[in-house]
């Protein structure tokens, strides 16, 4: 309804709009919604969304809010059996390709994984 302003951001602050914004959002969503925090819930969220922007956006929240390595710690050391690794890995390098993360914190924590 507002052409001039869409056009605005998309040319000004194209991060704001299209798919992977709405991921990311989605993943906020997510997050925030979670009934708990545990390292368990937030590898059932990346579980249950492949998509790279999202899972990208779980490991940025982690890494503000100083929980990423407890929730590499509990990926590495439990869980070997449901997938939660697996989604842990995933979101771990989705997070480095778009920059959340550096390519030597994401070989740690994937060393750490397992």
């Amino acid at each position: 309804s507002m052409p001039t302003a869409a056009a605005f951001v998309k040319e000004h602050s194209p991060q704001l709009v299209g798919a992977d914004a709405d991921a990311r959002r989605k993943a906020d969503v997510g997050y925030e919604y979670s009934m708990n925090r545990s390292p368990e819930s937030v590898a059932g969220l990346l579980a249950s969304n492949h998509d790279p922007a999202y899972q990208a956006e779980i490991i940025n929240i982690l890494q503000k809010n100083g929980t990423i390595d407890s929730f590499v710690q509990a990926m590495g050391t439990n869980y070997h059996y449901n997938g939660w690794p697996e989604a842990a890995r995933s979101a771990i390098q989705n997070a480095a390709s778009a920059g959340v993360i550096t390519q030597t914190q994401a070989q740690s924590y994937l060393t750490r994984v397992g």
